[in-house]
């Protein structure tokens, strides 16, 4: 299993939460409170919490699919962002 995180800086973190959360519940299982939500893909997932900074993100999967989890992630949550915000990610990885 491998594990990445990220941190992105946002005005509006619980937004993104919730927004992601509300659209990956039909599909995957959601558990969010305090600020944060897991979501369960079922073999990889992600954690996401609200910090000082912004967003913080925890991805865990195998290493073939890593990849694209990280790339499904960034895109839903730029797709949930406000109106012009663009949010940036650096992955950093570990095992």
């Amino acid at each position: 299993m491998l594990y990445s995180q990220a941190t992105t800086a946002t005005e509006q973190p619980q937004r993104l939460i919730n927004r992601l959360s509300r659209h990956w519940a039909h599909k995957f299982q959601v558990e969010q409170q305090d600020g944060q939500s897991r979501i369960d893909f079922g073999g990889s997932g992600c954690l996401l919490k609200v910090v000082e900074q912004g967003l913080w993100v925890e991805a865990w999967a195998p290493a073939s699919e890593m990849d694209e989890l990280e790339v499904v992630i960034v895109d839903h949550l730029q797709r949930n962002a406000a109106p012009g915000e663009i949010l940036n990610f650096t992955w950093q990885r570990r095992s």
